[in-house]
């Protein structure tokens, strides 16, 4: 038991972030961590309910359910990693706009179609406080935190579309974790090509980048800040 490896823990949005990104992952940590993977039904910084002021305890309630299932302290933890995706949250107001014939929310590079446009704009508010807030926290449950962005969402980093249809999403993650999962080597590569360009890399400036005019709506990650330094 003393030999045992602590767990790096990734929190991600939906199946299909697992699906993409769990083998990759694994075969990416297997020399130094185990990885672990938890969905959070959702992206929790636009979820009803959710503040700033709670939003901590949001996602630390996850990790202690998610330690409480599986019978873990945490010592036996050595990060968490929580990936979310930006959705274009840093926008200007302005460039949410309406399209009634949108039912589901059009991220284009320069703006945001929609039939509701208050509510996206409402939305957008509600994950600027919200990011801000987790970006401020290194330490949740006593565990390291950090917090990864997909630019505008998952399926624009890993496949260059932004506007996915959900009946397609499942058959990309597959193709992607078949294409990634035993190539590290490209698989870094891949991440490293999607940070900012000419961008330090540094969590704290990557998050500065990304929250600056359209960025949001760009297809960036800053997903290789968390390999390991030696990946």
């Amino acid at each position: 038991m003393a030999n045992r490896k602590k767990i790096i823990l990734f929190l991600v949005e939906g199946s299909t972030d697992e699906q993409s990104l769990a083998l990759p992952l694994e075969a990416l940590y297997q020399d130094h961590l185990r990885l672990n993977m938890r969905i959070t039904n959702g992206d929790i910084t636009s979820r009803r309910g959710v503040t700033q002021q709670n939003a901590v305890k949001t996602v630390g309630n996850i990790i202690k359910n998610y330690a409480q299932q599986y019978k873990l302290r945490k010592e036996d933890f050595y990060q968490i990693i929580h990936i979310m995706d930006t959705d274009g949250f840093a926008v200007p107001d302005t460039k949410v706009q309406e399209d009634l014939s949108q039912m589901h929310p059009c991220y284009r590079e320069n703006g945001i179609l929609t039939c509701r446009p208050d509510k996206i704009r409402d939305r957008n508010h509600q994950k600027q406080m919200i990011i801000s807030k987790l970006l401020s926290t290194h330490l949740i449950w006593g565990c390291s935190y950090q917090i990864c962005y997909m630019s505008c969402n998952l399926e624009h980093v890993l496949h260059n579309c932004a506007n996915v249809p959900d009946e397609e999403k499942n058959k990309l993650a597959k193709r992607f974790e078949k294409q990634y999962s035993s190539q590290n080597y490209e698989f870094i590569r891949f991440f490293q090509l999607a940070y900012p360009v000419n961008i330090p890399k540094e969590w704290s400036v990557s998050w500065s980048f990304i929250s600056q005019g359209m960025n949001s709506l760009m297809r960036y990650s800053n997903l290789c800040l968390a390999f390991p330094q030696d990946g």
